[in-house]
């Protein structure tokens, strides 16, 4: 199987039951094993991984048969064992990337509370691979990549823009911080906004991207490096691709001002070479309007 190493070691505990479910930590007389989402007694894996009503409207958002949702199984060994079977390659991999996160999603709710929406476990589960599978190769556009965890200035007579999207799944809240700097490493343009509407993950990505290359078009400059730490969306700029999703509406705009720009270079970057827009973008969640600001030098 084509995934994370973590994904593959969960459904290895899950296959042989070594998760901590309400059943298992009630006999251990550490808590009283109802189930999280809704109260039933005796919580085993199974329930929790598929025949709870809540985990069963996180299928209902997916392209996964009913007939294996309501098979008549022991445990998740033997109901995964049938899955394999049934299902292809892909199909099998996303729904262990899926379960993965229903788990979460449930220890989400029983740590601190919070219950994330259906529709945004299954966006994470497609972002998720989405971003690993694209790691794997890259298509022949304009994207280097960059491991170091320190920011570099760009070379004379370039300009570095980095971009990065903020989207919390149990808020629906979004945001974008976009942040541009010259040779000498001085801020001379940024913005951060708040946004308003229905977003995921990937999507606000690829806008914090598009506000970025819009920003260097608008000031007329000709050389820039453009950073961001998500490889799953540079990926996706590739130009051959015809990408019919939200996101890939506005991954065309993207890939309009790379083509009209010869001189824009759109590097991938570890997080930790991202913090400033990183910060920007979460800083901006808690404002009630967006923030420009900018100097007149350049």
């Amino acid at each position: 199987m084509n995934t994370l190493p973590k994904i593959k070691i969960f459904i290895w505990r899950l296959c042989f039951n070594a998760l901590p479910s309400g059943e298992k930590l009630a006999a251990a007389r550490i808590a009283p094993g109802m189930c999280p989402h809704c109260g039933s007694a005796g919580e085993t894996l199974l329930h929790a991984c598929r025949d709870c009503p809540a985990v069963m409207e996180v299928f209902d958002q997916c392209d996964i048969s009913r007939k294996l949702l309501a098979s008549q199984d022991l445990d998740c060994r033997q109901w995964l064992e049938s899955c394999l079977k049934n299902l292809s390659p892909d199909l099998f991999m996303f729904l262990c990337v899926l379960l993965w996160n229903i788990w979460n999603r449930r220890n989400t709710l029983v740590h601190k509370g919070i219950l994330i929406p259906a529709r945004a476990v299954v966006d994470y589960v497609q972002l998720l691979i989405t971003d690993y599978l694209s790691s794997w190769e890259l298509p022949g556009v304009r994207i280097a990549c960059n491991r170091s965890e320190r920011w570099k200035c760009p070379p004379e007579g370039v300009y570095k823009i980095n971009v990065d999207g903020a989207f919390f799944a149990d808020s629906g809240k979004a945001s974008i911080g976009v942040f541009a700097r010259d040779h000498f490493g001085l801020m001379i343009d940024g913005q951060a906004n708040a946004l308003q509407g229905t977003f995921n993950a990937e999507l606000v990505e690829v806008m914090a991207l598009v506000e970025g290359l819009k920003m260097a078009s608008l000031n007329g400059w000709t050389n820039v490096q453009f950073e961001c730490d998500s490889i799953g969306v540079l990926n996706r700029l590739d130009p051959q691709t015809d990408d019919r999703s939200i996101a890939g509406i506005f991954l065309s705009e993207a890939k309009q001002l790379l083509h009209c720009n010869p001189g824009f270079k759109v590097l991938h970057v570890n997080r930790k070479a991202n913090r400033v827009a990183h910060t920007l973008s979460h800083w901006i969640m808690d404002c009630n309007a967006p923030f420009l600001f900018c100097f007149g030098y350049s």
